[in-house]
Parts: structure tokens; C-alpha cells; sequence
């Protein structure tokens, strides 16, 4: 699995990713994540973006300071998604995590604009549910990203059945 951690994440977990280092992997769906921090309100939340359908998920990051704390949450955040999408658990690709620079503009653009909703929805209307980021329409994937993680999803489950 992927982890793509932005320049401040690394600063606030206290880890170093070496660039010319970088893990190539093929990813298959759900592994190959980007990571960013972001502050509504003066409190710091992680999103969580899968490189594909950009499909997004927001944890607070109180108390996680160091990178144990943040591998422990990262692992409830990727058993979250992946109950979502009712896909079995490879154990075997949780443990070979690699870190990685953020190499793709792409995801990082579509990131930046999902922080910004999130923001907005906080400053708007109070609501800290971060979940509703994920039904906005987004020009790149010509969908909202709770709907191509959907497709993701089908496409995964009929290759798995087949």
C-alpha cells in the first residue's frame, strides 16, 4: 500500500520521505492513498484521498504526533473503507506500507479543492460532517467521488468474482 504524504503531514508524524526512494508499485483499488492536513476553526484534520475515484476521508489529528499514532490510525481509517466498499482485507498488503512524496498534481488539485468544500461546510453551516465532501461533482472524473468509488467498487467485486 501507498501512502502519499504531503511536505506538512511528514513534518507532524516527524517523518522524512526520500524522493529518489520512491515505491512504484502497481496499486489495485483502495491502495494508493494520498494524505494532506488541513485547520478549520484552529483544530488539524488528515484527509485521507484514494488516488482513483479521489474518494476522501477526514480524521481529526489531535494527539497523533509521531508515526506509530499515525499507522494506528490510518489502519482504522483503511479497515473503515474498506468495510465500506465490502472488500476483503489483504493483510499481507497492510503490512508492506511504503511512503511516499506526493508525486500526482492531479489528486493533489482534486484534494485542495475537497479541503476547501470541507472548509466551507464548517464555516457555512457548523457541520463537521466530512462525509458530504465526497457527493461533490468534481470536472476531472466527470462525477462526484462517491460515485466513482461505487464504480471502483463494482469493477473490483466483478474482477474478484470472475
Amino acid at each position: 500500500m501507498n501512502l502519499h504524504l504531503t511536505k506538512k503531514v511528514q513534518e507532524k508524524i516527524k517523518v522524512t520521505v526520500d524522493k529518489a526512494a520512491y515505491h512504484s508499485k502497481e496499486c489495485k483499488f483502495l491502495e494508493d492513498w494520498y494524505v494532506n492536513i488541513f485547520t478549520v476553526n484552529r483544530k488539524a484534520y488528515f484527509i485521507y484521498t484514494e488516488a482513483k475515484p479521489f474518494y476522501s476521508i477526514v480524521k481529526d489529528s489531535k494527539c497523533i504526533n509521531c508515526v506509530s499514532d499515525f499507522i494506528d490510525q490510518t489502519f482504522l481509517v483503511i479497515g473503515e473503507i474498506y468495510r465500506k466498499a465490502n472488500v476483503k482485507i489483504n493483510l499481507e498488503e497492510l503490512n508492506s506500507i511504503y511512503f511516499n512524496s506526493t508525486n500526482n498534481k492531479v489528486v493533489l488539485g482534486s484534494q485542495v479543492d475537497l479541503i476547501k468544500m470541507a472548509k466551507y461546510q464548517v464555516w457555512d453551516n457548523n457541520d463537521y460532517n466530512f462525509e458530504k465532501i465526497n457527493e461533490t461533482p468534481m470536472s476531472y472524473i466527470s462525477t462526484s467521488p462517491e460515485n466513482e468509488f461505487e464504480n471502483e467498487k463494482r469493477m473490483h467485486l466483478n474482477a474478484t468474482n470472475a
